[in-house]
């Protein structure tokens, strides 16, 4: 008897994407008085949110073209 074989309608992809989105929406639409001066919420907040880093939190708003830093070079 082999090891269990994850849920066939498991996808990794799939499951970024869907993580992806709320992040970015998260980061568009911010509750009322979570947004900065910048009318975002701080990348820390997201990402304790969404129980990811800051900066995986930062990697899926560049990837999603929402988020520019000077060194990401848009």
């Amino acid at each position: 008897m082999g090891a269990a074989k994850p849920a066939s309608d498991w996808e990794a992809d799939a499951l970024t994407r869907l993580l992806a989105d709320a992040v970015t929406d998260a980061y568009q639409n911010p509750a009322e008085g979570e947004a900065d001066e910048t009318g975002h919420p701080p990348l820390n907040r997201l990402a304790k949110d969404f129980c990811i880093t800051p900066l995986k939190a930062r990697k899926l708003l560049i990837t999603a073209g929402v988020y520019e830093t000077e060194k990401a070079g848009r």
